[in-house]
């Protein structure tokens, strides 16, 4: 059982279809790059990979070199990561985009991202900032953001630290040792920083603040309060009879 098991193990490093001609028939299109997020191990052209790709650039990829496989991005063979037409293009684009490194579950990544500048979009660093949290991407910034971090990292940090008490910085240094060599590995600091405001943000959005639930609250209820407050506890207004006073006299301690 261990021999056959490691034999698979094996066999992904190598696939029979390499350097062989893409589905796509495209003219000098040879099956080269692989993904090793996506299902199976199948090896295509660059061009159908960064097709397939369009929504999902946080996948890991590997080159092959004429004898192996060696980690690659999708940044290196051509994808760009285009901001509020699902993927496409916008036709008001800037000539050139902005360098975004994005940190993943599987490390950090190096994309080239084009916003959307069409009519009622504002060019502003702050459009940015809703262009890229729209696209569940969380900038470590509200300034030319150069940093960001995927909602699902940083859903995952937040569970991790509550639950198995893992500090930032070894859950940062995971991330780190996942990345790919020649990106950027720091961003310590910046993390924790985006990491506190993402818990506000959390919090305030679970306690109703963001929905306007002070106007449907009791009014002795601190305004913008995000306090988690006892549903069983007596409470005028709120899980008391309009007379409580009356129905409570004869039981009073006097």
């Amino acid at each position: 059982m261990r021999e056959s098991l490691l034999a698979d193990l094996t066999s992904l490093e190598w696939s029979p279809t390499v350097e062989q001609p893409c589905a796509c028939r495209n003219i000098g299109a040879t099956r080269s790059v692989r993904c090793t997020d996506c299902l199976g191990s199948d090896v295509f052209c660059p061009a159908c990979l960064v097709a397939q790709h369009s929504l999902l650039p946080f996948h890991r990829i590997e080159r092959w070199t004429g004898d192996h496989f060696e980690r690659s991005s999708l940044l290196e063979i051509g994808l760009i990561v285009y901001l509020g037409h699902g993927g496409a293009r916008c036709p008001q684009a800037a000539e050139s985009g902005d360098n975004l490194v994005v940190a993943h579950l599987n490390g950090l990544h190096s994309l080239l991202v084009y916003t959307c500048r069409c009519r009622g979009a504002r060019e502003s660093e702050m459009d940015k900032v809703h262009q890229l949290m729209r696209s569940r991407i969380y900038p470590s910034t509200f300034s030319r953001p150069s940093m960001a971090y995927t909602f699902e990292l940083m859903n995952h940090w937040h569970l991790e630290s509550l639950q198995s008490k893992k500090s930032t910085w070894d859950y940062w240094q995971a991330v780190w040792q996942k990345t790919k060599r020649g990106v950027d590995r720091k961003g310590y600091n910046a993390f924790v920083r985006a990491g506190r405001f993402w818990r506000v943000l959390k919090m305030v959005l679970r306690s109703g603040q963001s929905h306007g639930i002070d106007d449907l609250l009791p009014k002795n209820r601190w305004p913008g309060s995000v306090v988690v407050t006892c549903p069983a506890c007596p409470e005028p207004d709120f899980n008391l009879q309009p007379d409580w006073e009356d129905l409570m006299a004869d039981k009073a301690v006097r």
